[in-house]
C-alpha cells in the first residue's frame, strides 16, 4: 500500500500463482478480501500514518486488482505485465518476500526477454516486510552460473547451476529418495 501510493500506481496487481486458500479463494483473491476487510486498520501500520486514512482506502478500492489465472510465477509475472501495459504503467515494481522475490525478478528477466513487447516500462524490485513462515532471506540460496575470473575453472565441467536445476525435474515419487540420497553424499563431505 506504501509503495502504490508514493508512487502514485495506476494500477496495483495481486498475483496468484495457484495458491488457494484453506476456503478454495486463491491467493489473489483473499489477500485483496483480507485488504478490504481490514482497510480501517491501515493506521496501526505506523509508515502509513503520515498519509489520510481516506486516500489510502480509496487507492485499495480503485487501484488494485486480482489476477486469478497464473499457475506459477512466470505466468504471474505475465499476466502483471499485460495489466501495467492495459493501464499505461511506466514504472512497473515487483513486490514479493525476500525469500521469493529473487525468484520473482528472475522470472520478470526471462519474461521480458522472451516478450520484449509485454511491457515496455521500468521495471523494479521491492521486497516486502514478511518472509515466508518460518524463513528469513538469509535462508534464499541464490544459484548463478560459473562468473568470477578467479573462479576454479576446473569446476566448469561440473555446472551446479544446471544441476540444481535438474534436480527440481526429478519425478514427485522419487524425490524422498533422491534427498536421502543427497543428503548421504552431503554427510560423507562432511557437510
Amino acid at each position: 500500500v506504501l509503495l502504490a501510493y508514493e508512487e502514485g500506481a495506476r494500477v496495483a496487481v495481486l498475483g496468484t500463482g495457484a495458491s488457494r486458500a484453506p476456503d478454495g479463494r486463491l491467493e489473489g483473491q483473499f489477500t485483496l478480501d483480507f485488504l478490504l476487510d481490514r482497510l480501517p486498520r491501515l493506521h496501526e501500520f505506523r509508515v502509513l500514518r503520515q498519509y489520510p486514512l481516506e486516500e489510502l482506502q480509496a487507492l485499495v478500492r480503485n487501484v488494485f486488482v486480482t489476477e486469478l489465472e497464473s499457475q506459477n510465477t512466470v505466468d504471474e509475472v505475465k499476466a502483471g505485465c499485460r495489466l501495467w501495459e492495459r493501464h499505461g504503467v511506466t514504472h512497473g515494481f515487483l513486490v514479493s518476500s525476500p525469500t521469493h522475490l529473487p525468484r520473482c525478478l528472475a522470472c520478470a528477466c526471462q519474461v521480458l526477454r522472451e516478450f520484449p513487447d509485454l511491457f515496455e516500462g521500468e521495471l523494479s524490485a521491492s521486497p516486502s516486510e514478511t518472509c515466508y513462515e518460518g524463513f528469513e532471506a538469509s535462508d534464499v540460496v541464490v544459484i548463478e552460473p560459473p562468473h568470477r575470473g578467479d573462479r576454479d575453472k576446473t569446476l566448469d565441467d561440473y555446472p551446479f547451476h544446471k544441476m540444481v536445476r535438474r534436480a527440481f525435474q526429478v519425478a514427485p515419487d522419487h524425490k524422498a529418495g533422491f534427498f536421502s540420497r543427497f543428503d548421504e553424499l552431503l554427510n560423507e563431505y562432511g557437510v
